[in-house]
């Protein structure tokens, strides 16, 4: 469940609380909600009027609401989350409650056009990190360090919270059209997916099944 983009539109149809109700009382109906970690910020607290960062106490009352999961917006940037999941973690001891998996959501991107738009998402991409990019000559390379930087977001996010006990896992996604950045998607994909099994400390493996039509 999202809600609207923006708590400055006008509201249309059921507000966020609502929809909650209306999902949880679905017999045999499970249901996810977002989690943003720039909004996890003392930056963001204060221009919203808070004296310290709340998304964590969201992730709480959606939890409460019914929610079995969290989906993360796209990650660049590993220090608001690793604070969200530390605060979050913090908040389901304190008040008896077993944290619910947050799935990590990763976004290549090569070109400037694709940058600028994952910015007007509200994703948070450090400066340096959007320079390494685009200082690249083709747009395969882009994506390359594109997809090697993601990879070390995710290694800092995993060191920073092993011991947390709050179950993690991963989204890769193309937001855009342009061929380089949806083929980087599997490619993304298959290294997080090795660096997220292999930080469980326990044998694993991959089975692949064929589907004949």
């Amino acid at each position: 469940l999202v809600g609207r983009a923006t708590s400055s539109s006008a509201a249309v149809g059921p507000s966020m609380s609502e929809a909650l109700d209306v999902v949880r009382d679905a017999t045999g109906l499970a249901f996810g909600c977002v989690c943003i970690a720039e909004r996890h910020t003392p930056a963001y607290a204060a221009k919203r009027g808070y004296a310290y960062p709340r998304e964590h106490l969201n992730m709480i009352r959606k939890m409460r609401a019914g929610a079995q999961w969290f989906v993360s917006q796209a990650v660049y940037d590993p220090a608001p989350t690793v604070a969200l999941l530390k605060d979050y973690a913090a908040a389901c001891r304190e008040v008896g409650l077993r944290p619910r998996k947050v799935v990590l959501t990763f976004t290549p991107v090569s070109r400037e056009k694709t940058m600028r738009f994952v910015k007007w998402l509200g994703v948070q991409i450090p400066a340096e990190t959007e320079t390494a990019i685009l200082a690249c000559e083709t747009n395969e390379a882009r994506v390359d360090k594109s997809i090697d930087l993601l990879c070390a977001c995710l290694d800092a996010i995993l060191a920073e919270t092993a011991h947390l006990d709050v179950p993690l896992g991963i989204s890769v996604e193309s937001v855009s059209i342009f061929k380089a950045e949806i083929n980087a998607v599997h490619d993304l994909f298959a290294k997080l997916q090795q660096r997220i099994l292999d930080a469980r400390n326990i044998p694993w493996t991959i089975r692949w099944l064929r589907l004949d039509d």
